[in-house]
């Protein structure tokens, strides 16, 4: 996308500032006169260049299955999404690459969710996994050799649900017991 509008938050106009030398930053920082800031534009800015780019993967199977007795049905769905790119050029030419930040702005590179869920009746099960790639606790940290923290890394992590309901109709409602 070129020609982009953005508005960014007053850290990361300090940050490219500061850190990456972008001087189309620094205009948005008003200072005091003893040289601390004062206040920082957050306006909407017109960007040089704005790239976003991934793929997205979807899988789903439903089968009825006799197991148990009754029916039965047993569902597996799969997501598999991966953030390529995700970055911003100024017009002086800094591009700041946000895919993988996954500590401040909650973009990793690979997310995985996936649930299997058995249903019988009114009773049904569910399962789930979902899976985050690790990366940078911010893609704005320990550049141009200016050390911000010691650890910019954030693990990968896992984590799983289990759910079980069961349905009693009531008239013409149902009530739901999970």
């Amino acid at each position: 996308l070129k020609d982009a509008i953005q508005a960014f938050t007053a850290q990361q106009i300090v940050t490219a500032c500061y850190v990456q030398g972008n001087a189309d930053q620094c205009v948005n920082i008003s200072h005091n006169p003893d040289g601390s800031i004062f206040i920082v534009n957050q306006t909407f800015q017109n960007i040089s260049k704005a790239a976003v780019a991934g793929v997205d993967i979807e899988a789903g199977y439903t089968h009825g299955i006799h197991w148990f007795g009754g029916s039965e049905s047993l569902t597996g769905r799969l997501f598999a999404s991966h953030l390529q790119t995700n970055s911003t050029t100024s017009s002086t030419g800094v591009k700041t690459e946000m895919a993988g930040d996954v500590g401040t702005l909650s973009l990793p590179d690979w997310k995985l969710p996936a649930f299997l869920q058995y249903a019988n009746g009114p009773f049904t099960t569910f399962v789930e996994g979902r899976f985050i790639n690790g990366g940078k606790l911010s893609a704005t940290y320990n550049l141009n050799g200016n050390w911000d923290i010691a650890n910019n890394h954030v693990p990968s992590v896992t984590y799983y649900d289990m759910r079980m309901a069961y349905d009693i109709t009531i008239g013409s409602s149902t009530l739901q017991l999970y």
